[in-house]
C-alpha cells in the first residue's frame, strides 16, 4: 500500500499491531478491518473475466491485503482504484479473474494506516460525575466555561439550577442545564 504495511494479531481476544508493540487500538475498529476478510460481500460483479486487470487498478493492485485464520486458510484482497461514481472500490479475490465492486469504506479501511486504529478514548479513569469543572475553547477565541458551584452556594440555594453554572462567557454566573452537561462530559470522556 503507499500508506506502508501494517500488520494486526488478534492476541487474548483483542487486536494488536505487531510492529507497534503496545499501542492500545480500536478493538471495534481492528474488528470492522477483520470483518472484510471473513464476511466481505460484493455490491456486483463488475467483469467475470478481465482482459486488463489494469484498467480496474488492478495491475498493479492499489493494496492488496492478507487475512490468514486459525485454521491454516488464508484470504488475499486485491484493491483496486475507485469506482467512477466514487462509490465504491474495485476488487479481486486473489486467485479469482472476477472484478467486484465493493462499498467505498471496504477500500478505506484498506488504506488505513495504524493512526487510523489507534485507541482515542480519553480520560479512561474518570467518570462523569467526577467532573468539576470543564472549558471549551471555541475556534473563534471565544471561553464557555461551566464550574461546580461553591458548597455554599449550593446550601445558600436549594431549588437552584444545579451544581454547575455558566461562569463565561457571562458577567454573572448563569445556571447551567445539568443534563446537557452530563451528556458533554459523558460525550468528552467516551
Amino acid at each position: 500500500r503507499p500508506e506502508g504495511a501494517l500488520e494486526l494479531e488478534k492476541r487474548d481476544g483483542g487486536w494488536a499491531a505487531a510492529s507497534a508493540p503496545g499501542v492500545a487500538l480500536d478493538g471495534a475498529a481492528a474488528a470492522d478491518l477483520a470483518y472484510h476478510f471473513w464476511s466481505l460481500t460484493a455490491e456486483r460483479v463488475v467483469e467475470e473475466s478481465p482482459a486488463d486487470p489494469g484498467q480496474y487498478g488492478l495491475a498493479p493492485p492499489r493494496a492488496r491485503a492478507e487475512g490468514l485464520f486459525t485454521d491454516g486458510g488464508s484470504v488475499v484482497l486485491l484493491l483496486g482504484d475507485p469506482t467512477p461514481a466514487k462509490d465504491g472500490y474495485y476488487l479481486q479475490v486473489q486467485g479469482d479473474p472476477r472484478v467486484y465492486s465493493v462499498w467505498t469504506v471496504v477500500g478505506e479501511h484498506l488504506h488505513w494506516r495504524l493512526a487510523d486504529l489507534r485507541d482515542r478514548t480519553l480520560g479512561h479513569s474518570l467518570a462523569a460525575e467526577d467532573v468539576t469543572a470543564l472549558s471549551v475553547r471555541r475556534p473563534d477565541g471565544r471561553v464557555i466555561q461551566v464550574v461546580e458551584k461553591p458548597a455554599e452556594e449550593a446550601k445558600d440555594f436549594p431549588y437552584g439550577f444545579g451544581r454547575f453554572v455558566l461562569a463565561r462567557p457571562y458577567r454573572t454566573p448563569r445556571g447551567a442545564d445539568v443534563e446537557k452537561l452530563r451528556e458533554l462530559a459523558a460525550a468528552v470522556l467516551a
